[in-house]
């Protein structure tokens, strides 16, 4: 099977691909069978060699290639120049009509890939067309009725309350960054502890539009691997009532700004065009491109992955939730 994840919605796209890798069956097995390649990088018969392969000691094995829409489209686009330079679409896709072996689950996965206007057929693209047993999954940012209904099944399923004010107190704070979003219900109901989530408590308790400068700290400080600040800085925010979950949740956010700052600086972004495309805060952006600058995208990808990981153990039970943060913390500043 061939699964294409792409949109604007990072949250949606990282709860996606869990439900894929929870239908593939044991957890562990699964881990030791599945790659993540580049597509910035990827050549066809590197594909063919992955996608070929069979999984050792378990049913699937998972391939999982990211961001190879946008070097397509970006050599399509230069080909278009150049008449006689032919683009690699047609290669990737006979590798995907012919050479996918039936226990290899393939996943494309394309954050902030857009298609140019709501009639484009994704199906239709080069990449493609005419390849059977596939699905899309259009992983985009909700509308205010859409993300309020959202923010009142989260809680649900978390066995809380929400007035329907406080709901749209949430949505117009926070806006669409379902990252930002699920840190700040986890935080009120840790803060509420089974009683209704009112207004009076979202203003009181979540920063208007997620300026929240500690959590900012807190990861620029990780990312530097400075081990003292970071575990000062964790320990502050959880003397002043932060939540385990919010504090991680938060962070994920704004590294993935930091991934998308660095996105945006490769196309010729800089200054106020890359406040605006990145939704960071202007008084962070010199910070976020500092940041940017001095991880590779495959390093910032896989710091990306280890808070991701934490976060599916913090929520499946597998460790205590301070404990899983501050471990996360010390094993990034210590480089493992």
């Amino acid at each position: 099977m061939i699964h294409v994840l792409y949109g604007t919605d990072e949250y949606t796209i990282q709860k996606t691909l869990r439900k894929i890798k929870e239908g593939l069956g044991d957890a562990e097995s699964l881990t030791n069978n599945t790659v993540y390649l580049q597509g910035s990088k990827l050549t066809p018969d590197e594909l063919r060699a992955h996608v070929q392969a069979m999984p050792f000691l378990a049913l699937h094995r998972l391939v999982i290639v990211e961001g190879l829409l946008k070097k397509l489209d970006a050599s399509a686009s230069r080909s278009k120049k150049k008449a006689d330079q032919p683009t690699p679409a047609g290669d990737f896709n006979n590798v995907m009509k012919n050479d996918v072996c039936p226990t290899t689950e393939l996943l494309f996965v394309d954050p902030d890939y857009a298609l140019k206007d709501r009639t484009s057929d994704l199906s239709k693209h080069p990449l493609f067309e005419g390849v059977p047993n596939i699905q899309f999954h259009a992983c985009n940012l909700m509308g205010q009725q859409e993300l309020s209904s959202w923010v009142r099944q989260y809680v649900m399923a978390r066995g809380g309350k929400i007035a329907v004010d406080a709901v749209g107190t949430l949505v117009q704070f926070i806006g669409s960054d379902l990252w930002a979003m699920s840190g700040n219900i986890e935080k009120l109901l840790s803060y509420a502890n089974g009683r209704e989530i009112t207004k009076k408590d979202v203003v009181l308790m979540v920063p208007e539009l997620g300026n929240d400068q500690d959590i900012w700290n807190l990861l620029k400080s990780v990312m530097n691997r400075d081990i003292n600040l970071s575990m000062k800085l964790y320990l502050r925010l959880t003397d002043n009532g932060a939540d385990p979950f919010y504090i991680l949740t938060m962070l994920i956010s704004q590294l993935r700004k930091v991934i998308r700052c660095k996105n945006w600086m490769a196309e010729g972004y800089n200054g106020d065009r890359l406040t605006k495309v990145t939704g960071i805060n202007a008084w962070a952006i010199r910070d976020a491109v500092n940041q940017a600058s001095k991880y590779s995208h495959e390093e910032l990808i896989g710091l990306y992955r280890r808070f991701l990981e934490t976060d599916v153990d913090m929520k499946t039970g597998g460790m205590v939730p301070d404990t899983a943060v501050t471990t996360l913390i010390a094993e990034v500043c210590v480089g493992r």
